[in-house]
């Protein structure tokens, strides 16, 4: 998978969320509070968890000569340089700003908020330790209040008819939410990993 590949499926599941949080959402709400769960595939794919998950089928076959060969599916992996890594947050959350604010109306707002959160993880993923669930479920929350606690600050700023405190509360209980959502998930995609290697041979 090249890289432009792989942007293009981070966008393409970034829409996926946004479509499924805007049929369901108003089922799945909390106290008035969706979950934002578009925040999952950007956190997945801006932090390369991505092809964590889907890294491939491992064969191993008998060979006469080698002994033993192996192929992998190979998958665009994201380098760990800083730039590169803060750039890939930038635009995948410039990308989901864009598909908020078509919804919200407030499109400048949107973009700020999620490129916010995309560059804070994107500025976190090299040093963090990706197989730790603890720690990608502590990124994700952060990640989430991030987001929705800036864009209630430019929402106040722009208009007095929000005050800041509900919007703080829903901010907090937005994060929450969706870190149980996306810690299921994580789960979900380490049991897919762990089925998906295949061993052929002795």
């Amino acid at each position: 998978m090249s890289q432009f590949a792989y942007y293009l499926l981070g966008t393409a599941c970034l829409c996926l969320a946004f479509i499924i949080q805007m049929s369901i959402g108003n089922f799945i709400q909390i106290v008035s509070v969706k979950p934002a769960l578009a925040l999952i595939p950007l956190v997945f794919f801006t932090l390369g968890i991505y092809p964590k998950f889907f890294s491939g089928l491992t064969f191993n076959a008998a060979s006469p000569k080698a002994g033993r060969m192996k192929f992998q599916t190979r998958w665009y992996a994201p380098r760990e340089m800083p730039m590169e890594n803060l750039l890939r947050g930038l635009v995948l959350g410039f990308l989901a700003g864009l598909m908020e604010g078509a919804n919200s109306g407030f499109v400048a707002g949107s973009v700020l908020s999620w490129c916010a959160a995309g560059a804070f993880l994107g500025i976190v993923s090299g040093p963090i330790n990706r197989d730790n669930e603890f720690v990608i479920s502590i990124l994700l929350f952060t990640s989430v209040f991030i987001q929705a606690l800036v864009f209630s600050f430019l929402l106040v700023a722009r208009s007095e008819d929000y005050p800041l405190g509900p919007c703080a509360w829903a901010a907090l209980i937005s994060a929450l939410y969706t870190t149980v959502l996306g810690t299921v998930a994580i789960r979900f995609f380490e049991k897919k990993k762990t089925a998906s290697v295949i061993r052929f041979g002795a």
